[in-house]
C-alpha cells in the first residue's frame, strides 16, 4: 500500500512512498524503479519541487529536501517537530506548507 504518489514536472518520473517508509523513484515509460531510499516508518509524502531537481520528503517529526542527483544524501533538514502530520506544496511547487497538532 502507498502513502503518497507524485509525478515529476517533466512527466517522466514518479515518486511513491510505501506504508513502511520506502521512497521510490520510478521511470514512468519503462516502469522500472530508478532509485530508492529507506526512510523508515512514519514517512508519508515525497513531492517534487518546481524545477524537478529536488524532492521534499515528509516524515513524522521532520521534512527533508533531497537533491535527486545525490538522492541518498540529505541536502537539508529544515523542519523538525513531533507533531508534523501533513505537508503540501503550492500550485507553483515553490513553497511548502506543513502542519500538525502544535505547528
Amino acid at each position: 500500500m502507498l502513502n503518497s504518489i507524485d509525478v515529476h514536472p517533466d512527466g517522466r518520473t514518479l515518486s511513491t512512498v510505501s506504508l513502511g517508509g520506502s521512497v521510490k523513484l520510478w521511470d514512468i515509460r519503462s516502469s522500472n524503479c530508478i532509485n530508492h531510499l529507506e526512510s523508515g516508518d512514519g514517512t508519508f509524502s515525497a513531492q517534487f519541487l518546481t524545477f524537478g531537481t529536488r524532492v521534499v520528503i515528509a516524515k513524522s517529526g521532520s521534512v527533508l529536501v533531497r537533491n535527486l542527483q545525490f538522492f541518498h544524501k540529505s541536502e537539508a533538514s529544515w523542519l523538525t517537530g513531533d507533531s508534523l502530520k501533513c505537508m503540501a506544496l503550492d500550485s507553483s511547487r515553490t513553497h511548502v506548507a506543513c502542519g500538525g497538532n502544535s505547528l
